[in-house]
């Protein structure tokens, strides 16, 4: 049985693979949405990407995603805390918009909490620097399986 060698190529794919991981989401703690209207302009504009995790301590003033009743994701920042029928309860609204919105978040519909806010650029940066690095890598291992297959045969 052959040992596997450690390589910079195996490196790099284990690297992205974990980022990308962490990014999306496996554990269930986090998420990435797009924003799919104006309503929370200048703060964040239509199509940027929002980067949200799991969190049950909100507060006034926070951004949060949740889902309404067609489970339609909606980003807007919490403009009340209060209690209804002992549940905790947010009124929420967006920043663009004039009114508080019409309902109330329960605990059950938030996603959670925005932490970060990638534009449509800085998603197309972070694409293409995985492209790279899944190019490198893979480069890398199909030399390395050749250059090993090479030895293999004349050994």
């Amino acid at each position: 049985m052959r040992a596997i060698k450690i390589t910079p190529s195996i490196v790099a794919l284990v690297i992205a693979f974990a980022i990308f991981v962490e990014a999306i989401g496996i554990d269930g703690e986090w998420f990435i949405g797009s924003v799919g209207s104006n309503s929370m302009e200048p703060t964040l504009q239509y199509g940027d990407y929002v980067v949200v995790k799991k969190s049950k301590e909100l507060k006034e003033g926070d951004i949060i995603a949740f889902k309404n009743n067609q489970g339609k994701m909606i980003v807007h920042r919490i403009v009340e805390k209060t209690f209804r029928d002992g549940q905790e309860v947010y009124r929420t609204k967006g920043d663009n918009l004039d009114e508080v919105d019409t309902w109330v978040v329960t605990q059950d519909s938030i996603i959670g909490i925005v932490l970060y806010v990638l534009s449509r650029e800085e998603i197309m940066i972070i694409i293409v620097f995985y492209v790279i690095i899944i190019i490198y890598a893979s480069y890398g291992l199909i030399k390395e399986i050749k250059d090993g297959k090479q030895g293999h045969e004349k050994g």
